[in-house]
C-alpha cells in the first residue's frame, strides 16, 4: 500500500479547496455540496449441502442509492440553461450529464512531489428533483438538486460493480 503522505503537497491533505466540479465537461464554480451513496445488493445462494454452508454469493445489483448536488443560486440556473440548451426542449430534467470531480493540490516550488489527482466520474445523470429555500438571514442562497445516475467510476478505473461482468 502507498504512503498517504507521498500525495501530500506542503503536507496539504485534500480538502473541498482541493476540488474542481466540471458538468458536461464544463467547469463550475458556486458548487456547494455533492451527495452520492452507492451500493451492490448481494444475496447468497443456499444449496441441500450437509454443512449448510452458503454455495456463495449473486453477483448483485448495483445502483446509485442517492445523489444530489448544492449550487449558489446563479451557478445552478447557469446549469439548468446549459442542460436545457442539451435537450433543445427547454427541459433540464430532460438532459443526461456527466460529472466530474477532481481533488488535486497545485505544485507551487521546484522539487515538489507533485500529487496525485483523484477523480471521480458519475455518469447518466438526470434531474429528477429541485429543492430551493428563502428564508430571513446572512446565508447565500442555493438550490439543491436531487438526480438519478447509472454509475460511478474512481480513478483510476476503481468501480463498485463488476467491470468483467460489463464486458461479457
Amino acid at each position: 500500500m502507498s504512503d498517504p503522505n507521498i500525495v501530500r503537497v506542503n503536507k496539504t491533505p485534500y480538502s473541498w479547496t482541493s476540488c474542481s466540479h466540471f458538468f458536461s465537461g464544463l467547469p463550475y464554480k458556486g458548487v456547494r455540496a455533492v451527495d452520492f451513496k452507492e451500493s451492490r445488493e448481494k444475496v447468497e445462494v443456499q444449496d441441500a449441502q450437509n454443512d449448510g454452508v452458503p454455495l456463495g454469493l449473486t453477483s448483485g445489483i448495483y445502483k446509485i442509492e442517492s445523489l444530489s448536488f448544492t449550487l449558489l443560486r446563479a451557478s445552478a440556473l447557469a446549469l439548468m440553461t446549459d442542460l436545457a440548451a442539451l435537450t433543445g426542449t427547454g427541459s433540464y430534467g430532460d438532459a443526461a450529464f456527466t460529472y466530474l470531480l477532481q481533488a488535486t493540490e497545485p505544485v507551487t516550488s521546484p522539487g515538489m512531489i507533485a500529487d496525485v489527482p483523484q477523480s471521480t466520474l458519475i455518469t447518466g445523470c438526470q434531474i429528477t428533483g429541485v429543492d430551493e429555500k428563502q428564508e430571513f438571514g446572512s446565508d447565500a442562497l442555493v438550490t439543491e438538486f436531487t438526480c438519478k445516475g447509472l454509475y460511478i467510476v474512481r480513478s483510476p478505473g476503481l468501480t463498485l460493480f463488476s467491470q468483467i461482468r460489463a464486458l461479457v
